[in-house]
């Protein structure tokens, strides 16, 4: 039995994830999220949890509440951008890293995925040649 504190269940989601225990992960991540629902933070965790095993249109859409929830927090726009890119949304995936590196201009990661961003928008093959 899953006990019902938002924060412990937040908690138990990231530990779950780390382990690679997707389904607890996401388990405890819903029952957090349906206690606070208005959590930037437990929003970018849903969004996270949902990403790594696959799940990219849950991912966009929780990643999109994380955005709107907690606009300054670079995590969730990083997420958005990784299921973006996953799907193939080149352009948004550019223009959510650019908001991102607004935010944070020194991100883990971003700038590299912003130069990988623009090859793929711009069509250029052989601008990933390096990567």
């Amino acid at each position: 039995m899953i006990p019902l504190d938002p924060l412990a269940n937040h908690y138990r989601a990231i530990t779950a994830g780390r382990r690679g225990d997707w389904s607890d992960a996401l388990r405890a991540i819903e029952v957090a999220t349906r206690g606070n629902p208005c959590s930037g933070r437990f929003a970018i965790t849903y969004a996270w949890a949902l990403l790594r095993p696959g799940d990219t249109a849950g991912a966009i859409r929780e990643a999109k509440r994380a955005t709107f929830l907690a606009p300054y927090q670079p995590e969730s726009w990083y997420d958005l951008s990784s299921a973006q890119h996953e799907i193939g949304d080149h352009a948004a995936e550019l223009a959510t890293l650019e908001k991102l590196l607004q935010i944070s201009f020194d991100y883990p990661g971003a700038r590299g995925a912003r130069e990988v961003a623009a090859c793929e928008v711009s069509g250029r093959k052989d601008c990933l040649v390096d990567w």
